[in-house]
């Protein structure tokens, strides 16, 4: 039996495909930036407001308080959570 051998082209062109990959995500990560832990939440506060009043419910305040805002709201009145006021 031979053995089917790979020549270097073969091998040259994913690698490559990796390498420009890699180039176009630092890029465009540079060029947009970090968009942060705010954006989540201030696109969080924009849903929620419209939507209240959408369907005519009244405004719930704005929490504002990082460590409120990284607990699930599921565990938010857990006593081992709520040290912490809204």
């Amino acid at each position: 039996m031979s053995q089917r051998s790979f020549g270097r082209s073969t091998v040259a062109g994913p690698i490559i495909v990796m390498a420009l990959s890699l180039v176009a995500v630092a890029i465009l990560y540079l060029i947009i930036g970090h968009i942060g832990p705010t954006y989540s939440s201030n696109v969080m506060n924009h849903q929620q407001a419209s939507l209240r009043h959408q369907y005519g419910l009244t405004p719930e305040p704005i929490i504002t308080n990082a460590k409120i805002l990284q607990t699930p709201p599921s565990l938010r009145h857990n006593p081992q959570y709520s040290s912490s006021s809204k």
